[in-house]
């Protein structure tokens, strides 16, 4: 905005108008979105219903058998290491290319520590955060990828 807009002129460019409509434009959005997400209650990544099972990374007292705890639950989560074709990961969510999809279970995936999962057809993306490479690490590592 400051290389093509200010530094260019009002006369050329009109920014002055970009603030003046987005201000009000943002809490508009904000506010009308979080009305409807809080009224109707619904369900964005990281707020699901909270399920009662305990977390599978909790079960054993060491690290290292945590992430093999970890791993394995997501393998058996994608429908098991035959399942799986591609993996890849980009800042927070673990990309997978699975030959059927329907062998995916999201409560398996939740329980490894995911915050959401989202399918399209064979196409799956865990999103689980900043350790998201970690993860993948960890997955290739036992996958032999």
């Amino acid at each position: 905005m400051i290389l093509f807009g200010v530094l260019q002129g009002v006369s050329k460019t009109n920014w002055i108008y970009i603030p003046m409509v987005g201000i009000p434009w943002f809490f508009l959005y904000y506010f009308s979105f979080k009305f409807c997400i809080l009224k109707f209650n619904l369900k964005t990544p990281g707020r699901e219903d909270e399920t009662d099972e305990i977390s599978i990374l909790t079960q054993n007292n060491t690290p290292a058998s945590a992430n093999q705890n970890r791993v394995d639950c997501i393998i058996n989560g994608l429908g098991g290491k035959t399942n799986i074709i591609e993996l890849d990961c980009c800042a927070t969510r673990l990309r997978i290319t699975v030959k059927d999809g329907n062998l995916v279970r999201e409560s398996l995936l939740k329980k490894s520590g995911a915050r959401g999962v989202l399918k399209s057809g064979n196409a799956v993306q865990v999103i689980y955060g900043p350790q998201v490479t970690v993860i993948k690490n960890e997955l290739e590592e036992t996958l032999n990828l």
